[in-house]
């Protein structure tokens, strides 16, 4: 896990996403993320049945057209065959969409998804190529904003706010850009804003790792706060003093 943490952070800007997936539930992973080894990337939780391929742990290499194309224990990722796969990534991409503007091909692999939708959307009408990419790009758009509004909708307003941050930036120019915005907003303004700055600072009081048992005696202080009553904060700072108090065996 610590390989897929130095993986995730080093190639994440060039189109690699990095998957967990276990049969175990959300408490267990949590914890152990916090008291063995930190997870740095997303973990699908409760999940059945397995690709192909022998031994637990498992990784897999799924290109951008959904093809396995590698797999093996963890470890055995090299540094090496990542850079072969993003490169033939990046070459399916400029072939699949042969056609469309080289400014717009290059915002593509530079994850500038405003900017290539911009200039595919220009082209649509014009170049088949050019519409095949704003039909690649809108699914990926409207699951970034599907995430951030179920944040939103479970009142966790302090993430959503990250989330549509991030949107409003990938998405520069864009009308997601503008709904993620006005939604970015909505989190900390207004009747919200009480719930983000509780947010906030719960966020800030599980920043460090460097004593587990004292974070687990604040948050519950912090969940039995009478300015924090009823929040979805205290709701989520008494779940995570459990976390933190009951070490991993």
């Amino acid at each position: 896990m610590p390989h897929l943490n130095e993986l995730n952070k080093k190639y994440s800007n060039r189109g690699l996403t990095v998957i967990g997936a276990t049969s175990e539930d959300l408490n267990m992973i949590e914890r152990f993320s916090l008291h063995q080894t930190p997870m740095e990337y997303k973990v699908f939780t409760k999940t059945q049945g397995v690709p192909p391929g022998r031994g637990i742990p498992r990784a897999y290499i799924i290109g951008p057209d959904g093809k396995f194309l590698w797999d093996g224990h963890p470890g055995s990722l090299s540094n090496k065959t990542i850079e072969k796969f993003l490169k033939q990534k990046d070459i399916l991409l400029q072939r699949k969409f042969k056609g469309v503007s080289r400014s717009t091909i290059s915002a593509l692999l530079k994850q500038q998804y405003g900017r290539a939708y911009k200039g595919a959307s220009r082209d649509a009408s014009q170049k088949e190529a050019a519409q095949s990419l704003v039909d690649y790009l809108k699914p990926r758009a409207e699951r970034e904003m599907t995430h951030a509004s179920s944040l939103f909708d479970q009142r966790d307003y302090f993430e959503a706010y990250q989330a549509y941050k991030k949107i409003e930036k990938d998405w520069q120019g864009t009308d997601y850009a503008k709904e993620a915005g006005k939604k970015a907003r909505e989190c900390r303004e207004g009747k919200n804003s009480k719930e983000y700055q509780a947010l906030k600072k719960l966020a800030q009081l599980t920043a460090s790792r460097s004593n587990l048992n004292r974070t687990a005696k604040t948050l519950e202080k912090f969940s039995g706060m009478k300015r924090y009553k009823g929040t979805f904060a205290a709701e989520k700072a008494k779940d995570l003093a459990s976390i933190y108090s009951n070490p991993w065996k």
